[in-house]
């Protein structure tokens, strides 16, 4: 309903202080919803509905008349497109307001007029917002007549979407800010695509949805990377993505979803540009794994070749850094491999002198067991801290004979093994 509380208290409250008089805003049954007084909100008032039964067009009450719920003035009747919505009334001498009685009427029209136009606007907006979530979600299976009869009607081209962008929003919104925000975003977006590409958007959460009439080219992509980069550079968008090849608007479902799946890669990736659903398949493969499942498919896969590629990809950087010349490859390969050979070296003279160093320590050890000949053996056992050191100095020797030699044999092999070679 146009004439209640909420859109009328305002207009009231305008034209009121534009008179410098009590106003009210009667509704169709002549109940008071809006008053520059707020005493008299919800009252019956008399004198607007005998007008509306009546169909009069003015209504004037003076000091003597006797109407309930009314005072003097006068009370003109509200119309928009030729039909009664309400009525206006005035307070005061009525022959004094009669002069200018056209003029608050029409003033009153026209804020009416404005706000129907509003909400007619908003609920359009609705009905839109629903037709294109109905068409991601729930499209339907075969072209419908009154499926594409309820597009035009809204304003949606539906023959004309090729492909599908999701954009991940990155910035944290505050009610206050929540339009303002949006509008700056989509016009920054409008800047680089254009109503030829950009045909509609959808706002879900976090993500903007566009329904682009273009197919994935390079033009587009390059439109579309530079609207991201502008967006990024704002703060209002992180990364994108995008699928194609729709030809029928029934099928923008699946195309909707390889866009969403293509952003998912994309931020997982930490991707900040476009992502193209279409050159993804390792990815799309990979994408529900977690991070240690896809190293360890990777390390199964190319794990043997690993060392290979590595091997390759530094000849290549030795190879461009001599610009190709053979010879200063072959230098450079020289002392590379002299490096190498000194670093083995190294390598082996510090695991010879280690393990040098285990044998000597376990003989060491050893020859002090043997030299102490199991002391504890004669210790007061009735004494809890000599019984406790006790057992710890008799486990001790009891692993130590038993391991030891094991350990000691390895070394003297290590020892062996590792020597200078001649």
């Amino acid at each position: 309903m146009l004439i209640n509380h909420e859109n009328s208290q305002k207009i009231a409250e305008r034209i009121g202080g534009i008179l410098h008089r009590n106003v009210n805003i009667m509704d169709e049954e002549g109940r008071i919803v809006a008053s520059t007084d707020p005493t008299r909100i919800g009252a019956l008032h008399e004198a607007a509905c005998k007008l509306i039964e009546q169909n009069i067009p003015e209504m004037d009450v003076y000091s003597i008349d006797q109407m309930t719920g009314s005072r003097e003035g006068i009370n003109l009747p509200l119309q928009i497109d030729g039909k009664t919505i309400g009525v206006i009334g005035v307070t005061g001498n009525p022959d004094e307001l009669r002069d200018i009685g056209l003029v608050i009427t029409e003033m009153a029209e026209i804020l009416f007029s404005e706000t129907l136009q509003t909400l007619r606007q908003q609920s359009i907006s609705r009905q839109r917002r629903h037709f294109l979530e109905q068409l991601l979600f729930s499209t339907p299976t075969a072209p419908s007549e009154s499926f594409e009869r309820r597009g035009r009607a809204l304003g949606v081209p539906l023959h004309h979407i090729r492909s599908v962008g999701v954009l991940s929003i990155d910035a944290e919104l505050q009610d206050a800010d929540t339009a303002a925000f949006y509008d700056t975003l989509l016009s920054i977006l409008r800047n680089h695509l254009g109503d030829s590409i950009l045909l509609n958007h959808l706002y879900l959460g976090k993500k903007l949805i566009l329904f682009l009439g273009a197919d994935i080219q390079p033009y587009l992509l390059g439109q579309l990377n530079k609207a991201l980069r502008a967006a990024q550079a704002a703060g209002y968008v992180s990364c994108c993505g995008i699928a194609g090849g729709c030809e029928s608007y029934t099928q923008l479902h699946r195309i909707y979803t390889q866009a969403d799946k293509a952003l998912e890669v994309a931020l997982s990736s930490n991707n900040r540009q476009v992502c193209v659903y279409d050159g993804l398949v390792l990815e799309l493969l990979l994408a529900p794994l977690s991070q240690e499942s896809r190293t360890a498919f990777l390390d199964r896969i190319w794990g043997n070749a690993k060392k290979d590629m590595e091997e390759m990809l530094d000849f290549l950087e030795i190879y461009f850094a001599c610009n190709g010349s053979v010879q200063a490859i072959s230098q450079k390969l020289e002392v590379i491999n002299l490096q190498l050979a000194q670093r083995k070296t190294t390598r082996r003279r510090v695991l010879h002198g280690l393990l040098i160093s285990l044998c000597a320590v376990i003989a060491v050890v050893f020859a002090f067991l043997l030299m102490q000949k199991s002391p504890y053996l004669g210790w007061d056992y009735s004494n809890p801290e000599t019984a406790v050191l006790g057992v710890a100095f008799h486990s001790f020797e009891w692993l130590f004979v038993r391991v030891a030699p094991i350990i000691l044999v390895g070394a003297i092999a290590g020892v062996f093994l590792t020597r200078k070679k001649e």
